[in-house]
């Protein structure tokens, strides 16, 4: 299944609390019960203004499907093609490749 990256205009993502944080993880992760297996959640990253989600779906409308259900806004959704790291400078290959 393809990957994706969303990014949502939280403010104050950067500064939310343990139990806000939890909060917004139970309702994400009971909105995913409700989509079955079309879509997942990997992880989130937390900026100040911001958060980035990283899912795995079958497409886009899914996607924003889940995050609507989740009751958060998703701005922009886009397609993974590549993942790259300090290890991808080693490989002659193409490994980076999602």
């Amino acid at each position: 299944m393809p990957r994706y990256l969303v990014e949502v205009d939280f403010p104050g993502a950067g500064t939310l609390q343990p139990d806000e944080l939890r909060a917004v993880s139970r309702r994400t992760r009971h909105s995913l019960d409700e989509l079955a297996a079309r879509v997942q959640w990997q992880h989130s990253y937390l900026a100040a203004e911001r958060i980035f989600v990283v899912y795995i779906a079958d497409d886009e409308t899914l996607v924003r499907q889940h995050m609507t259900r989740a009751g958060l806004p998703a701005g922009r959704v886009s397609r993974i093609t590549a993942v790259i790291d300090a290890a991808t400078a080693e490989h002659d290959d193409t490994d980076a490749r999602s």
